[in-house]
């Protein structure tokens, strides 16, 4: 009994360990099954969100990129791309329309860039065949973009793929060489003034020399006359005694006339005569003094003196000026088609208007006007200076040299400077003689005061007839001047 009461409890008891077991287990798996569904259920929504999240950055890149819009394609050219590239930012009128799509390369050096760009569709009626693409940057130092002006209202609007004008950038370095060219000018001009400013110097010196001269003439007069008055008015007083002690000796009866003239009529009228002599030499103290203060009046200050210079100097402004309107009256007869052959014949010419063909066929030379040519080499003429070339100190000697030869003919002779180069393409070639020549014909101003009018420059590239190498080229500068057939002869007469 005892033993069966045993193991029915332990039969309990495992039972019940058991059902304890069960129980647990269970609620460990349905406990682990709550949590795996909360886990897929937040990775769930983390995929979710990244593909919204992916789609949307996508639709803003694309909507940035012009990429869901209507677009065209319009191409210009530019000489020079100057940080443009696949992508650089187009608008119209100011406002964002598309980038840059393709950018070809030219195949020669004389040719521009060809550049597409990807416009907007809703924007094309702002876009005509007579709009202009600039490239301009935000700011001094901001990104680079390309924007296509409007045009004009009777322009057509320009059709997809068609091509509009484009406008090269402004380079800082063009501006830093108009401004020197702008300088240069007004040297020039400044260097004239003082030259005219001089010659009135000069004059207005010389007429102030003049007045005073004329003042110090009037006071020697002034003194004479107030050194006279005084004489006279010593001899008057001896007179007047002299006369009152032959009125005493008339009174008293004494001597033939006393006797005779005895009436007092006569005393009278010497005593008149007198009063009126003295009232003479008041007169003329008077008259003295007012004389002094005339001479005081006209070497005072605003007095006729100070007006007679400055009328001298507004005269001579007048002549500055009609002078300066006769030189642009010349200027503007030069340019008629009346008188510009008559002026042409005479010697007189605007450089500028001068091609190098025309000058190679002798513009610049008549039936009494010839050219003598200095030929200088360009080797000793110019050292390279940072990628530059300069005159350098055997060139400034040998020009010296050759200026010595050609000072003998009159100044008003017109000294061409010509500019020759060897090496490099056409433009190239070009390019360089116009440096050169633009060298040397600003040191022969500077150095030998060269009138601006009378000296110029022509770039000839590498062609040169008669040249010293016999081959039809040159390289270097040749000193060109075009002097009266009548001066030559002199010159040669000339010891």
């Amino acid at each position: 009994m005892a033993d069966a009461s045993s193991r029915a409890a332990r039969r309990r008891r495992w039972s019940e360990a058991r059902t304890q077991w069960f129980g647990s287990s269970w609620r460990h798996k349905e406990e682990d099954s709550a949590m795996s569904r909360s886990r897929l259920s937040v990775i769930g929504a983390f995929v979710v969100g990244g593909a919204l999240l992916f789609a949307v950055g996508l639709f803003m890149i694309g909507d940035r990129r012009l990429l869901f819009t209507d677009q065209i394609h319009i191409a210009t050219e530019f000489s020079r791309v100057r940080g443009v590239a696949v992508g650089t930012q187009v608008r119209v009128a100011g406002l964002d329309a598309g980038e840059v799509v393709a950018l070809t390369v030219p195949p020669g050096p004389g040719q521009r860039f060809r550049v597409t760009l990807r416009i907007r569709e809703d924007l094309q009626h702002l876009v005509r065949t007579d709009s202009v693409v600039s490239i301009l940057t935000d700011g001094l130092i901001g990104a680079v973009y390309l924007d296509v002006g409007g045009g004009t209202e009777e322009a057509p609007v320009a059709q997809p793929g068609s091509a509009i004008a484009g406008r090269d950038a402004i380079e800082f370095a063009d501006l830093i060489e108009e401004g020197r060219d702008t300088f240069r000018t007004v040297t020039t001009e400044v260097l004239d003034l003082k030259e005219d400013l001089s010659v009135g110097v000069k004059t207005l010196t010389e007429t102030t020399r003049s007045a005073n001269d004329l003042i110090e003439t009037v006071s020697g007069d002034v003194k004479r006359m107030t050194s006279a008055g005084a004489d006279t008015t010593v001899a008057i007083e001896g007179l007047t005694n002299d006369v009152r002690r032959v009125v005493a000796n008339l009174e008293a009866g004494r001597g033939t006339m006393g006797r005779l003239l005895t009436d007092d009529t006569l005393y009278t009228r010497i005593d008149q005569i007198a009063a009126h002599t003295q009232e003479s030499t008041r007169s003329m103290q008077r008259t003295a003094g007012e004389i002094e203060q005339a001479v005081r009046s006209f070497r005072a200050e605003d007095g006729p003196a100070d007006r007679l210079r400055a009328d001298t100097e507004e005269i001579l402004g007048h002549v500055s000026e009609t002078t300066e309107r006769l030189a642009q009256s010349a200027e503007a007869l030069q340019h008629h088609w009346l008188f510009r052959g008559f002026f042409t014949r005479r010697g007189f010419y605007d450089l500028r208007d001068v091609s190098v063909d025309e000058y190679r066929r002798g513009a610049l030379e008549t039936d009494d006007r010839i050219a003598l040519r200095l030929w200088i080499d360009a080797a000793g003429l110019f050292d390279v200076e940072n990628g530059r070339e300069v005159l350098s100190t055997a060139g400034r000697q040998r020009l010296a040299s050759a200026m010595g030869s050609l000072l003998r003919y009159p100044r008003d002779s017109t000294l061409i400077v010509e500019g020759y180069a060897l090496e490099g393409a056409p433009d190239v070639r070009f390019l360089r003689s116009e440096t050169r020549a633009e060298i040397v014909r600003d040191y022969l101003q500077r150095r030998y005061r060269r009138p601006a009018a009378l000296t110029g420059l022509m770039p000839m590239g590498n062609e040169a007839d008669n040249s010293p190498r016999g081959n039809g080229q040159w390289d270097g500068v040749a000193l060109a001047i075009f002097v009266r057939g009548s001066a030559v002869a002199a010159s040669h007469d000339e010891p």
